[in-house]
């Protein structure tokens, strides 16, 4: 028979459990999200190359919004364990040259 005290155990493992899932969770997606900026950089480029501006400053306001939501999510500690972190800020990183070049040849294109 079970006293209460191992069922407040088992309900602690079960929670730090759910805690470990959801962390796992989060860190999938915004792993997902970053390595989505690469196509998404991708139509940009096919937009800018089809001189097709409106439609390639909207992908760079959409790819732009997107690293500021991530780098939001990598700021705050309760959404990202310590131990991912680095491996996400890292992924993030390698895409700021592709984005940099991107938005200097929007610029370039519109004459700014």
């Amino acid at each position: 028979m079970m006293t209460t005290r191992d069922t407040l155990r088992q309900g602690e493992a079960n929670s730090h459990s759910q805690i470990q899932q959801a962390a796992s969770l989060r860190v999938s997606s915004l792993r997902t999200r970053i390595m989505a900026l690469d196509a998404f950089c991708a139509v940009a480029q096919s937009e800018l190359e089809l001189n097709r501006l409106n439609k390639a400053n909207r992908s760079m306001k959409r790819i732009r919004h997107a690293v500021e939501k991530i780098e939001h999510h990598l700021q705050e500690p309760q959404d990202v364990p310590a131990d991912a972190a680095g491996e996400l800020h890292a992924l993030l990183a390698k895409t700021n040259p592709q984005i940099e070049k991107l938005e200097n040849l929007l610029r370039i294109k519109e004459g700014r």
